[in-house]
């Protein structure tokens, strides 16, 4: 797998990581790709099989592992978020893309917020805020707020879970703010986003709750995994082009 030497090194940052790391430069770009992309009938689609890596789909489709830059060439996609997990490392990753929990909350404890199904939590566990579970005795900083579904996503600090509890700002004396929770579960577990009937995001309403009857809760786990099975359905070169492919586009990027 020596042909992207061609294309050089350049740092890179992949999803959420904060620290670049070096990797080929897949952003070279050819008229050539353009000029295939156009025509249906040099290409088809192919739905890569659990585990099954660049260099193993190619030798399936063509019978050498020489072509498996070309599906990141006819993918943008598969360029952008990498090639798909197998189901037992798309766990792992959510939970890594996900810590800690996300505590979803209720009524406050006092207040006029205890008019409300879900409290208004603008000025309530800003980001940075270590939080305390009167009843769990766990303690956690939040990282993250969803506002619109009562949601505030913590990291554990001394290895203990959130639960159906009491939440405050302290862990002594009178706190700022307390909380109740609905619920508390691992952040890859929580509520991604809502759907209606057609598939489209619903935004979750503060003041009423995010639940609906006719509407569907996605959790974090199941939304990378869609989009996981989205990245498996890719479009490939048909075998009696890819090498002709491959050398208009070798010439392309040396002029």
């Amino acid at each position: 797998m020596t042909y992207f030497k061609k294309f050089g090194q350049v740092p890179y940052k992949f999803g959420n990581m904060t620290t670049p790391v070096t990797f080929t430069n897949l952003s070279i770009y050819a008229d050539v790709i353009d000029q295939f992309k156009d025509d249906a009938t040099v290409y088809e689609t192919y739905t890569i099989r659990e585990g099954e890596r660049p260099d193993v789909t190619s030798y399936h489709l063509y019978g050498t592992t020489e072509y498996y830059w070309t599906f990141y060439i006819m993918n943008d996609d598969l360029r952008v978020s990498g090639w798909p997990l197998s189901s037992g490392d798309m766990i792992d990753h959510v939970k890594r893309e996900c810590p800690g929990q996300v505590l979803v909350c209720s009524g406050s404890m006092s207040g006029a917020d205890t008019d409300y199904t879900q409290p208004i939590m603008t000025d309530k566990f800003p980001i940075g805020t270590n939080v305390y579970g009167t009843a769990s005795g766990a303690l956690g900083t939040v990282y993250d707020r969803n506002l619109s579904m009562g949601q505030i996503f913590v990291t554990s600090d001394n290895g203990m879970a959130f639960g159906a509890e009491t939440i405050t700002d302290v862990i002594a004396g009178a706190p700022s703010h307390q909380l109740n929770l609905d619920s508390a579960s691992e952040t890859y577990l929580a509520i991604h986003h809502i759907e209606d009937a057609d598939g489209n995001y619903v935004d979750g309403d503060p003041i009423s709750g995010i639940s609906a009857s006719e509407d569907t809760l996605v959790t974090y786990l199941e939304f990378f995994e869609s989009r996981n099975e989205e990245l498996s359905n890719i479009r490939v070169l048909r075998k009696n082009v890819v090498s002709r492919f491959a050398k208009l586009f070798r010439d392309s990027i040396k002029s």
